[in-house]
């Protein structure tokens, strides 16, 4: 069982003009954390920014089906679709596993990829023989599918986003944004097994040939790394990034210096197609 092809998620767009920028946000988030990349790139492209299915304000999934970042991708069409035959694609976390699955359903339309930390564990565990930093990733997982199986789900939202966003992250939400992520954390075993049950492998990022950047924060945790690395080293046209005082969150703590280097990228592989 998929999504319905015509069960459009929810997009917000900034600009109209010249080439599209597609947009995917990060786990437990939404579009919203695009806006300012869309401000900033608003008068030269038409940027488009999507919620993944049960997030945001896109239909949720069906119930009792575990789903599959493949089908996220279907779920993504419509959206796709109206961005036109070439776009330019970026992807935050979850949002970056899912913008490589997109770039090998359909290479030859992405005209550049940006991975911030892409969040696609398959590829990690993966390698022969896996790297000793994966044991951190899959150390998390376990912890979270415990608190979940145990129904202690106020304590599995707050440690997953201490882990992703910082000690004290927790502590400076809001109270709309805490009850969102106790809303989500039963999900949140569903969302781990697509990234670390996905039949990709490194090899397969071969096929991906548009230029690539992939973006990592100094202050990540060390497999957040390594799979920004892998995927660096297999991707054949991808130059990785390290940006100073960031960690995962980058994208939204550190938008105007994220936001600047992505807009330098996709400005510079239009300039060398001109």
């Amino acid at each position: 069982m998929t999504f319905d092809r015509m069960a459009r998620p929810h997009s917000v767009r900034w600009g109209d003009r010249g080439a599209a920028v597609v947009c995917i946000h990060a786990g437990m988030g939404s579009s919203r954390q695009w806006r300012a990349l869309g401000e900033t790139l608003c008068a030269d492209y038409r940027v488009i920014a999507g919620d993944i299915a049960g997030m945001g304000r896109s239909p949720p999934w069906p119930e009792g089906h575990g789903l599959s970042v493949d089908d996220d991708v279907i779920h993504w069409a419509p959206i796709v679709d109206e961005a036109g035959p070439v776009f330019h694609l970026v992807g935050h976390s979850y949002g970056g596993a899912l913008a490589i699955k997109l770039a090998l359903a359909m290479p030859a339309r992405i005209r550049s990829l940006v991975l911030y930390e892409p969040t696609l564990f398959r590829l990690l565990v993966a390698e022969q023989p896996p790297p000793v930093v994966a044991e951190e990733i899959i150390r998390h997982r376990a912890d979270i599918a415990g608190l979940i199986e145990q129904g202690a789900f106020a304590l599995a939202a707050e440690r997953f986003i201490t882990y992703w966003a910082g000690d004290h992250a927790w502590n400076m939400m809001s109270d709309a944004a805490r009850q969102a992520s106790l809303d989500w954390a039963p999900r949140l075993k569903l969302e781990w097994d697509k990234l670390f049950e996905d039949r990709i492998t490194p090899t397969d990022l071969g096929a991906i040939v548009c230029p690539t950047l992939v973006l990592k924060g100094a202050q990540s945790h060390r497999s957040t790394h390594a799979l920004a690395d892998l995927i660096g080293r297999r991707i054949p046209a991808a130059n990785t990034v390290l940006i100073d005082d960031v960690g995962h969150m980058g994208p939204l703590q550190a938008s105007a210096t994220v936001n600047a280097i992505i807009r330098e990228f996709v400005q510079g592989v239009d300039s060398s197609r001109a």
